[in-house]
C-alpha cells in the first residue's frame, strides 16, 4: 500500500487514486467484462472508451469531445 501511494504522490490526490486502484483491482477479479462502469472508479469516459475501443460499439450519448471526434472520423 505504501509503495503504491509513494508512486502516485507526484500525480496529486494520491490517497484517492490509491483507493480507486485497489478497489477497481478487487472488482476486476470477479468482473464479467460486460460494463466497465461496474468497476469501482470507472465513470462515463472510461465506460464509453471501453465500448468504443474494446467492444467495437458506439454509445448513443458520448459526451467527451475527443471521443466524439474519433467517432466522427470512423
Amino acid at each position: 500500500q505504501k509503495t503504491q501511494e509513494n508512486m502516485l504522490k507526484p500525480l496529486g490526490m494520491w490517497k484517492v487514486r490509491a483507493k480507486r486502484l485497489r478497489n477497481m483491482s478487487i472488482d476486476f477479479l470477479t468482473w464479467d467484462g460486460k460494463e466497465a462502469s461496474d468497476l469501482y472508479g470507472i465513470g462515463k469516459y472510461g465506460s464509453d472508451s471501453y465500448k468504443i475501443f474494446y467492444k467495437n460499439e458506439i454509445p448513443d450519448d458520448v459526451q467527451d469531445k475527443e471521443l466524439k471526434k474519433y467517432i466522427e472520423a470512423l
